[in-house]
């Protein structure tokens, strides 16, 4: 059992790249700029921070600057002020398409980019994106659905907003999957992409419509939904599948509320762009793709206490 449970450790934290033997001849700056509002990005910035100390006796000194409010102008202006006082690598993610002049003009100056978690909507030069496979995930929570509700009911999707293409992209995926493989029918699509918001929002919705068997949660929030369905005695009755997840999330999972929670390795997403680049600039080696996937990960009741 020990010996399991190591094995289960390690894999979770097992990272797809890893640094190139050689040490940096000059100190290299390499700039982490993210959101840092709910337990994903913190996740994230683990994996930054484990980057970091493998780096630490590389000569390569990581930047990490984290936005408590998730707010694409000021990413766009922590990017702008890195290239102002100099850096030898950037990573960022593609919320804002108002990176790209950035992006271009860093590139002018050798200074790779790496764009993870969403990439841009329009052609960059940045160096590779490195994300989660947005179309597999969504059809993974689809069918995670129609084994809920043995392929049929009705449901309502929470998401974020569309302009980011996670979001986006969930969403198209699950309608396109439900209308394909089951008699699951999507009644409203809401936007709601924070704690207080969907808690309120998922609350006065079922309320109002007592047909609904299940939602799904694409962005933020998660668990303000699981607690507007205990807190309406509706655990059991409408089944809820989300993206991410934390501790606050296995409980809900345990409970029988979330019925499955689909990742997309956000510690990876902090690490192994940032190794990425140290590659490139000490070794020139490139990234194997211009889009690399991180691991998609599924929690439900068969696996949440392996990882409680």
């Amino acid at each position: 059992d020990m010996l399991n449970g190591i094995e289960r450790l390690v894999k979770r934290f097992k990272s797809a790249v890893t640094p190139v033997e050689e040490v940096s001849k000059k100190t290299l700056k390499i700039a982490f700029i993210s959101p840092l509002d709910n337990e994903f990005w913190v996740g994230v910035k683990q994996g930054v921070m484990y980057a970091k100390k493998e780096l630490a006796e590389k000569n390569a000194v990581i930047e990490y600057t984290g936005f408590t409010e998730n707010s694409p102008e000021k990413i766009v202006n922590a990017f702008a002020e890195h290239l102002e006082k100099g850096c030898d690598g950037i990573v960022v993610p593609g919320f804002s398409e108002e990176l790209v002049p950035l992006i271009d003009k860093a590139s002018r100056k050798n200074i790779p980019v790496m764009i993870f978690n969403c990439d841009l909507a329009v052609p960059s030069k940045k160096t590779a994106y490195f994300g989660p496979n947005t179309n597999e995930a969504g059809i993974l929570a689809a069918d995670f659905m129609i084994k809920a509700l043995k392929g049929k009911g009705n449901v309502a999707i929470f998401r974020g907003t569309l302009s980011v293409s996670v979001h986006r992209e969930r969403v198209e995926k699950i309608k396109e999957r439900l209308k394909r493989k089951s008699k699951i029918k999507v009644v409203d699509e809401i936007e709601a992409d924070s704690y207080d918001v969907v808690y309120n929002k998922v609350k006065v919705f079922l309320s109002q419509n007592k047909n609904i068997d299940g939602i799904f949660t694409t962005g933020g929030g998660i668990t303000g939904a699981a607690k507007a369905i205990k807190e309406l005695n509706l655990v059991g009755k409408t089944r809820l599948v989300c993206f991410d997840f934390n501790k606050e999330v296995f409980q809900y999972i345990k409970e029988d509320i979330i019925y499955a929670a689909i990742g997309q390795d956000a510690f990876g997403q902090g690490h192994d762009p940032i190794i990425y680049i140290y590659n490139y600039l000490v070794a020139n080696k490139k990234p194997e793709s211009d889009v690399i996937w991180t691991r998609t990960d599924v929690v439900d009741e068969h696996n949440v206490d392996d990882l409680i």
